[in-house]
């Protein structure tokens, strides 16, 4: 239960830290395997955010797979998580598919 209110508890503030940065240029948060971004909306900062996701994650020899995105008519907001090439669905934090039927 500790690590999920950590989790929660992280989150919160990075939404508060990209609210904060509404007018910044680009902002990246990186959590473990997760990054986040905050950028411009249009089609070349987007390419920018996936690809500066793509060398972080290859420095860890992972790819970087995008998980979310969520914009306004002005800003967007994407979650890219690191992974291993050879099998992507290997992360499985323990409790996760806990209650799966």
């Amino acid at each position: 239960m500790t690590r999920y209110s950590s989790l929660i508890i992280r989150q919160s503030l990075l939404i508060a830290l990209l609210m904060a940065c509404a007018g910044c240029e680009s902002l990246v948060t990186n959590a473990g395997n997760y990054l986040t971004y905050d950028y411009a909306f249009n089609d070349a900062e987007a390419a920018k955010a996936h690809r500066n996701a793509e060398y972080l994650c290859s420095q860890r020899k992972q790819i970087a797979i995008e998980t979310r995105t969520v914009c306004t008519l002005t800003r967007c907001v994407a979650d890219f998580q690191c992974v291993n090439p050879k099998d992507p669905l290997e992360y499985d934090p323990p409790g996760l598919m806990d209650h799966q039927y």
